[in-house]
């Protein structure tokens, strides 16, 4: 910008100058040097304004969601012109999760306006959540560096960042007084509640994951699960949402991942601060895994460590098996309840 102010006070200069030469000497010269000084500027401000009303930015992201303590790429892609540009200037902003600030970055680029230009950058993410980058727009500088105009966007582009893949230590988790009953057994056909037993048109309210999407599209109509709600055993993962909550996230999304692979469903529950109550989460495939995380972003963190109170008020059958998951175990607690 100091740059492009010496440039305009060098051209006022200058066109001072040509007038003078003009007024005392009376020649065509001066005359044709102060037409064609005021002329090439303002066609310059034309084709400027042609530019900023034509190029198109977007922002590419890596097609899968990356882990945290990763880096992802971003690609950025200039084109819609056809005649190049000396100068430009990509604005944006990225705030990763639990940042107070965001990073401001400005990248510089000159378009050849034969195809388009890729700018790229690999920003280090470090926790899992929600990263959001915000577009603020182009500046677009003249040929002579005499006029800088500006395309405004504001636009917002949220990432969902994935928990590390921990390795985890395998789950056979007894039920019951005898301790003979696993886990796997319960969760047999005819043994588990969390089986539908029916089927229904879908009522506003109802939650996505009980659609059942096959059926939905045979009947051209929504329809969700209806479940017998005698339940037998369940397990449940409880999370303690810490002030910097990363390795409970690390640790439902690895277990998560493990439970989902044998084909087992299982709760989420949290005590939420939005709510004031106890949120409850069913999971049964990947998906359902993802979208109880999107959830969880959102939720703010606990000032401090809590007790184990909230299990007190758990809605769940006798002889549920509870992991107890929260910042300062390595794996994960189980409690019988």
């Amino acid at each position: 910008m100091i740059k492009q102010h010496l440039n305009r006070f060098f051209y006022l200069c200058y066109l001072v100058l040509l007038f003078f030469g003009l007024v005392f000497f009376h020649h065509y010269f001066f005359f044709l040097a102060l037409f064609l000084s005021i002329f090439l500027p303002f066609c310059s401000l034309l084709l400027t304004n042609y530019i900023r009303q034509n190029l198109s930015c977007q922002f590419q992201f890596p097609p899968h969601p990356v882990s945290r303590e990763s880096t992802m790429d971003i690609t950025i892609r200039l084109s819609g012109l056809s005649i190049p540009v000396p100068y430009v200037e990509v604005l944006f902003s990225i705030c990763p999760p639990f940042a107070e600030e965001p990073d401001t970055y400005v990248m510089e680029a000159s378009l050849s306006g034969t195809k388009e230009t890729i700018l790229s950058i690999s920003y280090p993410v470090e926790h899992s959540g929600y990263l959001k980058l915000f577009f603020q727009g182009i500046r677009i500088h003249g040929y002579f560096n005499l006029i800088t105009l500006y395309q405004k966007q504001e636009k917002t582009y949220p990432v969902l960042i994935l928990p590390k893949h921990l390795p985890v230590p395998a789950i056979q988790p007894s039920f019951g007084g005898s301790g003979t009953e696993t886990y796997a057994d319960s969760t047999k056909k005819g043994n588990d509640a969390s089986e539908p037993n029916d089927i229904r048109e879908y009522q506003p309210g109802d939650r996505l994951q009980k659609i059942h999407w096959k059926m939905s599209v045979k009947q051209d109509t929504l329809l969700v699960k209806e479940y017998s709600g005698t339940t037998g055993k369940e397990m449940i993962l409880f999370l303690e949402l810490s002030p910097m909550p990363d390795h409970v996230f690390d640790l439902l999304y690895s277990y998560g991942r493990y439970l989902v692979d044998q084909s087992w469903h299982f709760y989420v529950k949290w005590h939420s601060l939005l709510q004031g109550s106890i949120m409850t989460h069913y999971v049964e495939s990947e998906q359902d895994l993802l979208e109880t995380l999107s959830f969880l972003y959102y939720e703010p963190c606990h000032e401090k460590t809590s007790s184990r109170e909230p299990l007190d008020e758990l809605d769940h059958p006798g002889g549920s098996m509870v992991l107890y998951l929260q910042a300062e175990e390595e794996y994960g607690t189980w409690i019988s309840i």
